[in-house]
Order: structure tokens, then sequence, then C-alpha cells
């Protein structure tokens, strides 16, 4: 379509503005901008675009439509058709008015709809804190994965995961069930390390203040990794696979889960078949972050069988003196079992 000023094309400098237009094209325009006038309202033109920013690629518009209807909202009288150029002082006529207000139908409304996207996929998302004090807490994220957070915890998560990755952070201890995304990798941050998921469940105990990060597998595969050396020192799990990071000597280890391992980090249900004390008392404070001590050696040597399906620790260690005849002695966060023991089985 052509215009008045010029004989020069709307469209075409839409696209000579957006660096689409061909060398023939881009003379042509050069051409057409020798004349002073034509430059006075490519100026004006310019200005407009620069301030709406770079639209690229470029849409199908229908010019005759869009100026239809911003004519339609534009009562501009014959005799009054006239508006001061201040960068130049000189006026505009009715044919420059009528061919600027073209062109800015073309490009306003693009420009909005482009700035729009842009705010929408550039805002700031909230993140959602969650700590668990005393308590066990469960939480559905929005990708549909399910956390569960064990006591004195803290986990954050945003409230709604952008593309990319589906990150998220943790200081403690959490059960992941990660619902399946090949596209969007599922990762958690701790203090040193990090665990990256298509789609699996697993455990991770990493505490900032702990010496040791530790990861357990229920299904699927995981990768576990330094956070600052991911591309080099990095250990694949699968289900029943466990690895342990020592944080000081920046060292990942991975061995056999236990059953002990599996059971109790999937549903806080301690399953023991015949389980040296010693043991027993080791997954009691790893779980309950306690500090069980036994008074001799002798109570290492029972053994213990025995199925606890959420109880706290106090009513299993009560069990376990029961069982064997020994005492619960506390004095302030110290705990002993006490009493004469076990003989040792070869």
């Amino acid at each position: 379509m052509e215009n008045e000023l010029g004989h020069i094309d709307e469209n075409l400098l839409v696209k000579y503005l957006a660096g689409e237009t061909t060398d023939e094209e881009s003379s042509q325009i050069k051409v057409w901008l020798k004349d002073e006038k034509n430059r006075k309202e490519f100026e004006a033109l310019s200005l407009v675009w620069d301030q709406a920013g770079e639209i690229t690629p470029l849409p199908e518009v229908d010019v005759d439509a869009a100026w239809d209807k911003v004519k339609s909202r534009i009562s501009v009288p014959e005799k009054e058709a006239v508006v001061r150029d201040i960068s130049g002082g000189k006026a505009m006529d009715k044919s420059s008015i009528n061919w600027f207000l073209r062109v800015a139908a073309v490009i306003i409304p693009l420009a909005v709809a482009v700035l729009g996207v842009w705010e929408y996929t550039n805002r700031e998302v909230p993140w959602i804190t969650m700590e668990s004090g005393n308590n066990r807490i469960e939480r559905a994220l929005p990708d549909g994965s399910l956390v569960t957070l064990s006591k004195n915890s803290v986990f954050r998560y945003p409230s709604k995961f952008k593309k990319g990755h589906r990150d998220v952070e943790l200081n403690g201890e959490a059960f992941f069930e990660v619902a399946r995304d090949l596209q969007h990798p599922f990762i958690v941050h701790t203090q040193k390390a990090e665990v990256r998921v298509l789609g699996t469940s697993f455990n991770v105990n990493a505490f900032d203040g702990n010496n040791a990060a530790e990861v357990i597998v229920e299904s699927g595969k995981v990768a576990f990794y330094l956070s600052e050396r991911k591309d080099r020192d990095y250990v694949e799990l699968e289900r029943g696979d466990k690895a342990i990071l020592d944080k000081q000597a920046n060292i990942i280890t991975n061995s056999e889960a236990s059953e002990i391992d599996y059971y109790s980090r999937k549903s806080k249900t301690l399953i023991f078949e015949r389980t040296e004390m010693s043991k027993v008392i080791e997954v009691l404070n790893s779980i309950f972050r306690t500090d069980i001590k036994l008074a001799n050696q002798e109570i290492a040597n029972c053994r213990l069988t025995a199925t606890f399906r959420n109880q706290d620790v106090a009513s299993i260690l009560d069990v376990i003196a029961d069982t064997f005849g020994l005492q619960v002695n506390k004095k302030g966060k110290d705990v002993q079992l006490d009493g004469a023991g076990c003989d040792k089985v070869d």
C-alpha cells in the first residue's frame, strides 16, 4: 500500500526498523530518506519504535484495519490539522499526520503486546519457605511433585516453576516424589551439593551445619554432585543406592542402602530384623537427631526384631527397654540405655 508522502509503503519502513529488509528494499528507503521532509517523518517513527522496544520477528498486520480503527477514534478538523514539530519548529501538514498515525497504528499494538509478554515472562516469582520445627510436613509442589519435610528442616520453592529447571532449596532432610518431566529437570540445591532428577523418589539429608550430606534413592535415577564441580565430580544413583558427601574433603562415596535406610525415610516405618543394638541406636540418632548412648558393650550385643510405625523416639526406647530389661536414663538432652545387656552372638 502506498501513501501520499513520497510513495513509500508503511510496512516497508517497519521492516526496515526491524532489520528485515532486503538489500534492494534498504536501497529504496535510503533514496526516500534523501528528502528532508521524509527524514523528519522517519525520525518521528524511529522515536516511537525505540520507545516501544525491539519487535522481532514482525507478525503480519492488517494495516488498513488498524488505521481505520485509529481513525474512527480520532477526529481532526480539516482546518486544524497542523501539529508543531518540536524537534525543528516546523509544522506538519494533514498528510504527514495521517501517515504518522497509520504507522503508529501498526507499531503501538505490537509494542504493547510484546511488552506485556516480556513483563509476564520476566516477572519475579515469589518463593515459599517451609519450616518444619518439631513436626513433619507434607506438601504438593506446583508441578505435582510431593515433598515430606523432616523435623527441624527448612525447604524453599517457587510459587510457580519457570521454563527450564525446577529448582528448590533444602537445609535439612526431606523425602521427594518428583513428577516426571523430561524437559524440566528437578534440582535440589543444598549447602555444597545438588541432586538432579527427571522423575523419581529419593531422600536427601543435608543440614547446613553437618559435615556430610546423604542421598538415598527409592526409585528411578538421580545425579548427585558438588555444586562447584558439577561437570566433573558426580555419581549416578539408582534404586537402592546411597551416596554420602564429605563436605570437608569434597568427596562423594556411594554404597547400597540398607532396608533400614529405605523404610525409615519413606514412611517413618522402622523394620529391624535381628539388628545389633549399636546399629539400632545409630539409626534412631540419625532419624530423630538425638544423642542416645549405650552404657556398656553388653547392650550393644543385643539384637532387636521389631517394627515401629509412626512412633516417636521415646516410645521406641520404652519398647527396647522392656524387651531387654534395660533402663532409660535421661539427663537434660542426654539419653542413655543402661542394664545388663546380652551375651555376644557369633
